[in-house]
């Protein structure tokens, strides 16, 4: 038992361990001791104290307070250069490419004037001022009245500049409120955690998610987390006290925008907030990109309609990483201007080395792709798979080196299945070297675990109990893993702003090092290649994040549909939010008005759909529900352009937390029936073919020498006759298999169409197909690096003499705009990686695609690098300029 003589506190104190590090002991009759995470630091002496009055307590020897973490360098004391030499020498037989990304000091600035000196004592108590000069101006510009947009390095501190001027409003009025959104859960933790040490001695924990900020001499601020994770009792209390509500656009979509104009069955009500509220936040908006991103900015114009009907009219802070249009983003995704941009980072940074790894080959090249391969011809040959490298270099030079402690160190992969699977051979391989006590410090992290388990492996990842953790991009995001000196990445990211945010994890306090090992497909296969290719990413013009939010099957399914819901109907005066897509949807309307107030009426119109439909899935006309068990059971939604792809039989459809198997489907439902969960160690993509039509010109033609290249809407026919079966394990390798056709989808999307000189194609050393083939496979491969998205957010085709680069679903947002406006960057980086190719016919380097198995067997790498080396030319001499907006 355990109790403090002096003031008879017999519940809580605070264990000091030797690293400068605490947690808390929290004593119960019903169980014990339960030991909280060493997340609090603390520079007393090691030993336990009472965590009422601070007396140093005695423990008997009932009570365990072994420190069992295993000790790690220092970042302080991490060596860039023996550890880049170690890792090098592991895998002797792959090629290396090194650079540095450049150390720079921190720069400071003054305590803004205007801020309480509440707020100014607590950034001194923790240690937090002098503030850097981008924090400086990010907080003088909000105090100002001005929407804020900070776009600088991870880890530069962007989280003080957002809630510092919040803090400050809500200190000055005891009715100011504010929204803080996150685009994942574990973000919305992580910032909770933050602001709990900003907060004197009295600041209390009310749960997991709940905390009363105390600062100094002012009453306490409530701040909770609402999101699907939290119990409804604690919905309950958030709705009757948060000044501060942290938040997912899912949440705020769904539940709090659902109750914008009533009062729940408990009597509490979300109206205090939204009278009150001055502010917005978001944090991390380079995430909302694509359709997800889309459909985002029209849950935040409902959020403006919603404070709007209450009174209130919210100011805007955000911040992103480095991309190419922060303040585009920030209009397009809040529907507001003007705005600051606040991109002078003055954050310090350690020299960070970077080592791009191209994995050897494999012994054994005979292996074809299909069992319907040519048998004499074999196949060309395929790489290490990244996974399998970055095995070698983590054991082998992290974690079980035998001259050296272990070095703490975070490895980036594409999806949760391949975390599960890279996690399990890790640990495999550990225990092979008899390093079991290394085996329980390497720990997954998706945003897809339980929330227990979230929870747990985020507490240990910050007490330094996890060495090496395998996460998704959910760890890219702004989440703070202390002590990290090591990133690798499985796979180059797709986009410059991700390598940033994966490659700012380290070299924070030390040193850092990143590895990129990169995979057998053009576009990493070109970052290898050149060994400048990597850094002039870098150095040169970041991705744009492309979103549209004015696409009217977004404004009607996540705009008015859902609107009318929130405030019991549309009125025409929504047309400041919705635009006059508005006028259409009122068309249909019938009857008197729903509602009025302050003397506008409001009116519903018929909706066949869910009024709060998942912001996560794409759109594209009607969409099909995923359904699994004997009672069919909804485990999601897609598309109806997308279902072809990622749904066929026999799929593997990944679910929140399980995998499943498509059986089938009912068309009169538009159900896409599963059998499962089920164990699988693969992914399926089911290969498309796509005839295209221009319907209608969004940009003028321009022209390209002889060629010409335009922007427009397309109509897409679309058919699946085979899949990809996507090993996890070993090399990877892939299969493709007949499957019966889903049968023509037809939808309408955005994107180029690139003429060429029939006289280009006319060529006695190859096929025109051959050669038009490779072309485009080499456009679609390259294309993400200037356009921030997944890359299977763009498909490609071609005809005889054209070129097709398009936004792969439905209803089309302009993603592929970038592209269009971008050509010339893409056609440069596509003469690079043929010319630096080492093959002679074309292998999964240059212009095979691994997402392409059915035209790989027709392909002209020669042909190929004729057509580029045309375009670069007649794109050198082009003069013309875009004279017409594309209509966003």
């Amino acid at each position: 038992m355990l109790a403090c003589w002096e003031c008879r506190n017999l519940t809580t104190f605070t264990q000091v361990s030797g690293r400068g590090d605490a947690r808390l002991l929290t004593q119960t009759s019903a169980s014990g001791i339960r030991y909280g995470p060493w997340d609090v630091a603390d520079n007393r002496p090691p030993g336990l104290f009472c965590a009422a009055c601070g007396e140093i307590v005695e423990a008997g020897d009932d009570i365990d307070l072994a420190d069992d973490r295993i000790d790690f360098i220092a970042p302080a004391d991490f060596d860039v250069e023996q550890t880049a030499v170690e890792v090098m020498a592991l895998r002797r037989d792959a090629a290396w490419t090194r650079f540095d990304l450049d150390a720079h000091p921190a720069r400071y600035a003054p305590m803004p004037d205007g801020l309480h000196p509440a707020m100014k004592e607590a950034l001194d108590r923790s240690g937090r001022n002098p503030i850097y000069t981008h924090q400086a101006s990010a907080i003088t510009a909000a105090l100002a009245g001005h929407n804020v947009v900070q776009a600088t390095a991870a880890g530069s501190g962007k989280s003080l500049g957002l809630l510092s001027p919040v803090l400050d409003a809500c200190l000055r009025d005891p009715d100011a409120t504010a929204v803080v959104v996150y685009p994942l859960r574990a973000l919305a933790n992580d910032q909770i955690n933050s602001l709990s040490r900003l907060g004197v001695a009295d600041t209390t924990w009310v749960d997991e998610t709940a905390l009363d900020l105390v600062l100094d001499q002012c009453s306490p601020l409530r701040i909770a987390r609402y999101d699907g994770s939290v119990l409804e009792h604690q919905k309950k209390a958030a709705r009757a006290s948060a000044r501060i509500l942290v938040t997912t656009p899912d949440s705020l979509h769904a539940s709090v925008l659902r109750m914008a104009a009533r009062t729940y069955a408990d009597r509490t009500s979300w109206q205090p907030l939204l009278r009150g509220l001055r502010y917005v936040v978001l944090d991390e908006i380079h995430a909302y990109q694509g359709v997800f991103g889309s459909a985002v900015a029209q849950v935040l114009r409902r959020l403006r309609r919603a404070a709007d009907w209450h009174g209130a009219a919210p100011q805007f802070l955000a911040a992103s990483a480095t991309i190419g249009n922060p303040v585009e983003v920030a209009v397009r995704l809040t529907g507001t201007e003007p705005w600051t941009l606040v991109d002078d980072d003055g954050s310090p940074r350690r020299r960070r080395t970077v080592l791009v790894c191209n994995p050897p080959l494999l012994a054994d090249s005979t292996k074809r792709d299909s069992p319907k391969s040519d048998s004499n011809r074999p196949a060309p040959p395929s790489r290490v798979a990244p996974q399998t490298l970055a095995i070698d270099l983590i054991a082998g030079a992290s974690l079980a080196a035998d001259d050296h402690l272990p070095v703490r160190t975070i490895c980036f992969t594409r999806s949760r299945l391949e975390v599960f699977s890279l996690t399990k051979r890790l640990q495999g391989r550990l225990k092979d070297m008899h390093a079991q006590r290394i085996v329980e410090t390497v720990a997954p992290y998706a945003a897809t675990l339980l929330d227990s388990d979230r929870s747990s492996a985020e507490g240990k990842l910050r007490d330094g109990s996890t060495l090496a953790v395998v996460s998704t991009s959910a760890l890219e995001l702004g989440i703070d893993v202390p002590d990290l000196s090591i990133a690798v990445l499985c796979g180059y990211p797709g986009q410059v702003s991700s390598f940033r945010q994966r490659a700012g994890r380290v070299g924070r306090v030390g040193e850092g090092l990143v590895v990129l090992v990169v995979a057998d497909d053009p576009l990493q296969q070109f970052i290898a290649s050149d060994p400048t290719a990597l850094q002039s990413l870098l150095d040169g013009k970041p991705e744009e994040v492309v979103l549209n939010p004015n696409a009217p099957e977004i404004v009607r399914r996540f705009g008015l549909a859902p609107a009318q819901e929130d405030l019991g109907g549309v009125a025409y005066e929504d047309r400041r939010w919705f635009g006059d897509e508005v006028d259409t949807w009122l068309d249909i309307a019938s009857g008197p008005p729903t509602t009025s107030h302050s003397g506008v009426d409001y009116w519903k119109a018929t909706w066949d759909q869910e009024a709060y439909a998942p912001l996560r899935n794409s759109i594209g006309g009607q969409s099909w529900t995923v359904v699994a068990g004997p009672t069919r059971e909804a485990i999601g939604v897609i598309d109806a352009a997308t279902a072809p792809r990622d749904a066929f039989v026999p799929a593997i459809w990944n679910g929140p937390q399980h995998s499943y198997r498509v059986i089938g489907r009912d068309d009169k439902s538009r159900q896409i029936i599963c059998e499962g969960p089920v164990e699988v160690s693969h992914l399926t993509r089911g290969i498309v073919v796509d005839q295209v039509e221009v319907r209608q010109q969004l940009a003028p033609a321009r022209p390209l020498g002889t060629a010409e290249v335009g922007y427009g809407v397309l109509g897409i026919d679309r058919q699946v006759f085979s899949y990809k079966i996507i090993h996890l394990s070993g090399g990877e390798r892939t299969e493709q298999v007949d499957t019966p056709r889903w049968g023509p989808t037809q939808f309408v999307t955005e994107g180029l169409h690139l003429h060429l000189n029939p006289d280009w194609l006319a060529h006695p050393g190859w096929a025109p197909n051959h050669a038009i083939k490779g072309l485009e496979h080499v456009l679609l491969a390259l294309a993400p690096v200037v356009v921030a998205c997944d890359p299977y957010d763009i498909d490609a085709t071609s005809d005889s003499t054209t070129v097709f680069l398009y936004d792969s679903f439905g209803g089309g947002i302009g993603i592929t705009r970038v592209a269009y406006e971008r050509l010339h960057e893409i056609v440069s980086y596509g003469v690079r990686l043929v010319d630096n190719c080492s093959c002679t016919a074309g292998c999964p380097s240059c212009v095979l695609l691994s997402r392409r198995p059915d035209g790989n067997r027709d392909v002209s790498k020669a042909g190929a690098a004729y057509l580029l080396n045309h375009l670069e030319s007649a794109l050198k001499f082009e003069t013309t300029k875009l004279s017409t907006p594309l209509g966003f």
